[in-house]
């Protein structure tokens, strides 16, 4: 119970940094606004484009698992940063 608690705590934490770092982005990168706006055009002409059942829900199957596979990536980068950045700092003396 404790592991999955502090799992979830992880993951709780971990939103709210990718969170902060997209509010941060949208206010500071031109680029990265740019890109979000194109993403809500192309999602919007992607609900309206018309193609067969079968191709669209290959479609969707593949853009979920892409989502998925960034949504894990994502946090065990930043968990690894964070054990890396412990270990320096045990490895320098500091902690």
């Amino acid at each position: 119970m404790g592991v999955m608690f502090m799992e979830g705590e992880w993951r709780d934490m971990i939103n709210d940094r990718i969170e902060d770092c997209t509010a941060e982005l949208r206010k500071k990168n031109e680029m990265f606004r740019a890109w979000c706006k194109r993403s809500q055009e192309l999602r919007m002409l992607i609900e309206d484009f018309t193609m067969e059942e079968n191709d669209r829900k290959l479609l969707e199957e593949f853009l979920a698992t892409e989502f998925n596979i960034a949504a894990v990536i994502q946090p065990a980068f930043y968990r690894k940063g964070m054990e890396d950045a412990v270990w320096v700092i045990k490895t320098l003396g500091v902690l």
